[in-house]
């Protein structure tokens, strides 16, 4: 029955939703602009309890939504724009720290 549902999910390419736990997941097999393992190679992994969860980096996930073009993920790049942004710059500066490498440009 799981191979069946696994086979379903990735055959229409569809979302899977899990909410539970005061925890909610989306499970998509499909990103605009990217193969798997270009999106995996750059993956994060975040610790919910006790189990790592690989998940695509913001910057994948930000740049799949601008290819898609669907009005809910324009929506979404609107709405969060400068909190994008902002985080953008602070990542770059943890990198150039992390790497004791000169100050970042501006």
């Amino acid at each position: 029955m799981d191979r069946v549902l696994a086979e379903q999910v990735v055959s229409r390419r569809a979302l899977v939703r899990a909410d539970g736990h005061g925890l909610v997941v989306d499970l998509s097999v499909v990103m605009a602009g990217f193969t798997f393992d270009d999106v995996w190679s750059r993956r994060r992994i975040f610790k919910v309890g006790r189990v790592a969860v690989p998940v695509a980096s913001l910057k994948d996930i930000v740049a799949s939504k601008a290819a898609a073009g669907r009005p809910k993920d324009r929506l979404f790049l609107a709405t969060h724009e400068e909190a994008l942004r902002e985080l953008g710059r602070r990542r770059r500066g943890a990198v150039y720290t992390a790497s004791r490498k000169k100050d970042p440009p501006r």
